[in-house]
C-alpha cells in the first residue's frame, strides 16, 4: 500500500524542507490534494492528523481531547472515493510532554503568541518541556500504545449529503472510542486517562 501522510500546505512551500518531507511521503493536506491521490488508483492510503494544532494546544498528561466536531471534510472525501477510514489511536503521546502553565506575565505573552500563529500560519507551537531543565525539548520516556481500528468501509458517494457525511461522522466516532477503550485496557495499570472527549 502506498501511504502518505498530510501535513499543512505551508510545511510544503518551504525551500528544501518541502522537497524533504516530500521525499519521505507527506503530501499537503488539501481536500483537492487527497482526493486526486485516493482517486489515483487502488492500493493508496492517506493518513489524516485530523485534530490538528488545536488539538495539539488541547493535550494534557492523562486527558485525550478531540477536535473532531467540524472536521468533516475526511468525512467528505471518503464517501466521495469510497475509501475506508480505518479508526486509529496513540495513547501516551500526551504524557511525553508538559505544559507551561501560569498566570504571569511572561507566561501570558507566549500564550498570546502562540494563539496568534495559530490564526495567522495554521500552526502553532504548543508550549512545553519534556524531561528537564536541561532537557527540555526531549520528550519524557514514556510508553506509547498505537491501536488500529477495523475498516469503516463507505460506499462510494460522488456527491454526499450532510446527512451522509453525519452518519459516517457518527459511524467513526463510535469506532474510536472504542479503540481508545481498548488501548486503555492495553496500556496497562500505570496510565491513568479520562475518558475520550470529543470537544469541538
Amino acid at each position: 500500500i502506498d501511504i502518505r501522510l498530510t501535513t499543512i500546505a505551508i510545511n510544503m512551500r518551504l525551500p528544501f524542507w518541502g522537497h524533504l518531507l516530500q521525499a519521505v511521503g507527506f503530501m499537503n493536506s488539501s481536500k483537492e490534494t487527497i482526493r486526486g491521490f485516493l482517486t489515483g488508483g487502488p492500493g493508496r492510503a492517506v493518513l489524516v492528523i485530523v485534530g490538528g494544532a488545536k488539538e495539539a494546544l488541547l493535550g494534557a498528561p492523562g486527558r485525550n481531547d478531540l477536535v473532531l466536531q467540524r472536521r468533516k471534510g475526511f468525512f467528505e472525501i471518503a464517501l466521495q472515493t469510497g475509501s475506508s477510514l480505518v479508526p486509529v489511536f496513540s495513547l501516551g503521546e500526551n504524557e511525553m510532554y508538559e505544559k507551561i502553565k501560569g498566570d504571569n506575565l511572561i507566561c501570558r505573552s507566549l500564550q498570546f503568541v502562540s494563539r496568534k500563529t495559530m490564526a495567522l500560519f495554521g500552526f502553532s507551537l504548543p508550549l512545553c518541556y519534556g524531561r528537564g531543565l536541561l532537557q527540555l525539548t526531549m520528550p519524557k520516556r514514556v510508553k506509547i500504545l498505537e491501536v488500529v481500528g477495523d475498516p469503516i468501509p463507505c460506499k462510494r458517494i460522488p456527491n454526499p449529503t450532510q446527512k451522509d457525511i453525519d452518519e459516517l461522522r457518527q459511524r467513526y466516532c463510535e469506532a474510536l472510542q472504542r479503540v481508545y477503550n481498548k488501548a486503555k485496557i492495553a496500556y496497562g495499570p500505570e496510565g491513568r486517562f479520562e475518558d475520550l472527549r470529543i470537544v469541538e
